[in-house]
């Protein structure tokens, strides 16, 4: 393969992989876990953690959000914020997605965000928590949140000058998982003091590939060139 393909055109090859697996996947990990609080419907789906669950918490991911602490990005149909929820701290994604027929097909940007936290962490990556989802689909709008554990400090903001020197746990977790994340970067890495560990956030594009695939193996590299350059 590496004869028959230019750089340029194993990318574009698996990029359009990526997009075809995250537009035509329709699933919702956790919901066999028992570890999970439930409700379910076709409209409304809210799935969290039974230890963080209460009533502050639904209200939080069920209405606006009048709690919010600090706002970390704005963009095009998400934002990202911080909140306290009963003395405990957790970032949010919300992201609105509008199209009659691209709800029908396609989740909600704050579940693949879950899912991908879900199974990057099974599979040894090291991720933030993944806490909660809520999804509500109306005819022509889908509402998303997903919630994980705020962690201390982004590592690009980090005094820790030793913090650096784990990058190759990242790394090395990604290659073993066969995983890109897609956007490999220091803003795209937390360092978590109390366990003294780097997690990867801003999981949305993440994507598996099968074992001794090629294209993974080239992404990987450019991958790490882009965080040995930032």
């Amino acid at each position: 393969m590496a004869g028959l393909f230019s750089e340029k055109a194993v990318y574009i090859l698996s990029r359009l992989y990526e997009g075809a697996f995250f537009y035509f996947q329709y699933n919702y990990l956790g919901l066999d876990d028992k570890s999970y609080y439930k409700e379910l419907s076709f409209s409304e789906k809210l799935v969290c953690l039974e230890s963080d669950f209460s009533k502050e918490m639904e209200k939080l991911l069920k209405e606006d959000d009048p709690n919010e602490i600090w706002v970390f990005s704005l963009r095009k149909n998400m934002k990202t914020y911080w909140v306290e929820v009963n003395g405990e701290q957790y970032v949010v994604k919300k992201h609105m997605q509008r199209g009659f027929l691209k709800n029908i097909f396609q989740m909600g940007k704050g579940v693949s965000i879950w899912n991908n936290l879900e199974w990057a962490s099974k599979k040894g990556v090291s991720v933030v928590t993944p806490v909660a989802f809520y999804e509500k689909r109306r005819k022509s709008c889908v509402e998303t949140k997903v919630l994980y554990r705020f962690e201390e400090k982004r590592s690009d903001d980090s005094e820790n000058k030793n913090v650096f020197s784990k990058t190759n746990s990242i790394t090395n977790e990604l290659r073993k998982a066969h995983v890109v994340h897609a956007d490999l970067r220091r803003r795209n890495i937390v360092y978590s003091n109390g366990q003294d560990q780097l997690k990867l956030i801003d999981v949305e594009l993440m994507h598996y590939y099968p074992r001794w695939s090629y294209v993974c193996h080239k992404r990987l590299n450019k991958e790490e060139e882009w965080l040995l350059k930032d």
